[in-house]
């Protein structure tokens, strides 16, 4: 019995224990070459901001490597794929949202969610401190949560008993419902991003002779150009 329940609970890690598909977005937000939203001319050859494969202002460009930036991913920096953060709960999946708190937010408080991103524009302090105190309220909600699934394990390995059971099962299927949630809602993202990489990519080539033509001549123009 004892050895059941510890699959039990194997179980529902595994169920919950994170995200399948992978955090990092897969499709590049704006390589290098594109137009700005203006229609401006393309950085395609040499950018200007270092050597090499380097962007504006010297940095080197890699994937994930942005922070709330166009394309960035809101996660802690050296987060990995799979990796769970965030406190008590997170190995049995009840941070769902993987490294993205909003995302968490978002599946449980929409509205929430929706004032929080308008903060983080209108007013980036107070979006800071808001979002703490929303991540901190969520990571005692899923304690609590987590807390209470331990008790009715350890309760049913004592006396086995089938209203237990059910509590038991319930709670396995409010958390793959989240997990199912989750995944449902990163996918939707991707689609997004390939949507617009399309847009892109069809903007690019029935502009290819303009977007040659303007950095072939600004090549030309200005000698001190750096590779």
């Amino acid at each position: 019995m004892k050895n059941a329940l510890i699959g039990l609970l194997c179980c529902a890690s595994l169920i919950t224990g994170g995200t399948l598909l992978a955090q990092e977005e897969t499709v590049p937000s704006k390589p290098d070459g594109d137009f700005d939203k203006a229609g401006g001319p393309p950085q395609m050859m040499g950018c200007k901001g270092g050597r090499g494969g380097q962007m504006p202002g010297g940095k080197c460009a890699q994937m994930g490597d942005c922070k709330g930036g166009p394309g960035g991913q809101m996660m802690p920096p050296g987060a990995q794929m799979g990796e769970h953060r965030g406190g008590p709960g997170a190995h049995h999946g009840m941070r769902d949202g993987g490294n993205n708190p909003m995302m968490d937010i978002e599946i449980d408080n929409p509205e929430k969610a929706k004032e929080l991103k308008a903060l983080a524009e209108s007013n980036p302090a107070e979006f800071k401190e808001k979002m703490k105190a929303a991540v901190t309220e969520m990571q005692a909600k899923r304690k609590a949560d987590m807390d209470e699934f331990k008790k009715l394990v350890e309760q049913y390995m004592k006396k086995p008993d089938d209203a237990v059971k059910s509590k038991i099962r319930e709670k396995l299927v409010a958390q793959l419902d989240r997990k199912i949630k989750v995944e449902e809602m990163m996918l939707a993202k991707k689609q997004e991003k390939v949507m617009e990489t399309q847009k892109r990519i069809e903007l690019q080539k029935s502009k290819k002779d303009v977007m040659v033509n303007l950095k072939l001549e600004e090549m030309l123009r200005d000698p001190s150009l750096r590779w």
